[in-house]
């Protein structure tokens, strides 16, 4: 796995052909070793520089951000030891800098997939489904006929629950004149999908903040982890949002797996480059100082970052969801979703409790899937692109204001239903408060 320091920077297997049978992968391959190393988070300013804090912490710098105020150096083990002897575990109390774990430190758990063949017939003619952006609202409720969702029928159910179809044939009404950049920071996504034709960011705007290049695309295989699982998001978000623009950049492997300064220089460069929504369909155990500082700066700049809040089906949400009460700004602009079934009920694997403040359709969700396929997908994972798709219908109206869409987002929920645990997503109600 090739992975570049900041200055070096400035036919389908048999795998896939069983799970296009309709077998759900379970076996999944080894995961990647890694190389246990350490997040040193330091404030810079103007004076700073990368050699020179590559010099004082014996690293390697991989996130040097003087617009966000802040770096992070990637240490080994060895250095992390030496640091802590100066100034204590956490804080290098000379510079203000902290020492944290970085190595694995994010993560996607899954809560279930399948991915199967005939996503030919589902995409093809993408270029009018998908792409193209508003041409779709042309005919507005020509895609939902008959009740049917025409790109995807098997979310009817769930798209009808949040108002989908109503929001759809309305659209108009919305004076949409802008496309809204939504980043999709996940596993990559399946660049050459019909789904994502004509709507991609461009391509010197993405990143693979893991292998070091300017291609996020998807890798591994059926069975591990987090195959597919950022093309399923990408695709949910597009169908709730069809005129949204994504800008993909992967943070985690083939198995879902993530480290912290990889996280962090992900959601700074999302901000640099125009997303005004941010999609993390992944989760810590701990808050990170680096993600933080990251967070606080999207929200410094007005850009909304939805985060799923975990499968483990326990109390409490995973970080950085849980961090989506924290007054002021950074609270302001953090969202923390959790799932919902067909019944409207709090799914079983869904987390709950603090730090979940909607929650959206997250069970069996059908969007793309690596290789041209489709596939469906359980999880918060799959629940958060949909309120990140509505982040981005609402901001592409020129009657909202950017800065006040979470108290319209959450007043607008259905609370109607105590066993969803927080209000459910309602997409007219959110439109005609943060757009009236």
């Amino acid at each position: 796995m090739k992975r570049m320091r900041l200055s070096a920077l400035l036919c389908p297997t048999l795998g896939l052909l069983l799970a296009a049978c309709g077998q759900t992968p379970t076996a999944p391959t080894a995961a990647i070793s890694r190389a246990v190393t350490y997040a040193v988070t330091v404030p810079i300013d103007a004076r700073s520089s990368v050699s020179s804090l590559e010099r004082r912490y014996g690293g390697d710098v991989t996130l040097f951000s003087q617009k966000a105020g802040f770096a992070v150096v990637r240490v080994g083990a060895q250095t992390a030891e030496r640091l802590r002897g100066r100034g204590g575990m956490s804080v290098l109390s000379e510079d203000g800098a902290t020492l944290e774990p970085n190595s694995g430190t994010y993560r996607v758990r899954p809560s279930g997939s399948t991915i199967w063949a005939g996503g030919s017939t589902i995409w093809a003619g993408g270029s009018t489904i998908w792409a193209g952006g508003s041409t779709i609202w042309a005919g507005g409720s020509t895609i939902w006929a008959g009740g049917q969702y025409g790109p995807v029928p098997g979310n009817s159910g769930a798209w009808t629950q949040i108002g989908l179809d109503r929001v759809h044939a309305g659209f108009g009404a919305l004076a949409v004149h802008k496309r809204v950049r939504v980043a999709v920071i996940d596993t990559g996504i399946d660049l050459a999908h019909p789904a994502f034709t004509n709507i991609l960011a461009p391509a010197g705007d993405m990143r693979d903040f893991v292998d070091g290049d300017a291609v996020p695309q998807e890798t591994g295989a059926p069975g591990d982890v987090g195959y597919g699982h950022g093309t399923n998001v990408a695709g949910i978000v597009l169908q709730i949002a069809p005129n949204a623009e994504v800008l993909p950049l992967r943070v985690l492997d083939g198995n879902g797996v993530g480290d912290t300064d990889e996280v962090a220089a992900a959601i700074v460069h999302a901000v640099d480059h125009g997303a005004k929504v941010i999609n993390l369909s992944l989760g810590s155990d701990t808050p990170t100082t680096a993600v933080t500082n990251a967070l606080q700066y999207a929200a410094d700049h007005d850009v909304y970052v939805v985060a799923a809040v975990g499968n483990e089906g326990r109390q409490g949400a995973n970080y950085p969801a849980a961090q989506s009460q924290t007054p002021g700004t950074l609270g302001d602009h953090l969202v923390g979703v959790g799932s919902v079934g067909a019944s409207g009920a709090r799914s079983a694997f869904s987390n709950y409790g603090a730090g979940t403040e909607i929650v959206a359709p997250g069970e069996n969700i059908v969007s793309a899937a690596p290789n041209g396929l489709q596939g469906a997908w359980s999880g918060t994972s799959q629940a958060t692109p949909a309120v990140a798709g509505a982040l981005a219908l609402a901001l592409g109206s020129d009657k909202v204001n950017p800065g006040l869409l979470t108290p319209a987002l959450l007043s607008s929920a259905d609370t109607s239903n105590p066993a969803a645990g927080a209000g459910r997503l309602d997409l007219p109600r959110f439109l005609g408060t943060a757009a009236p």
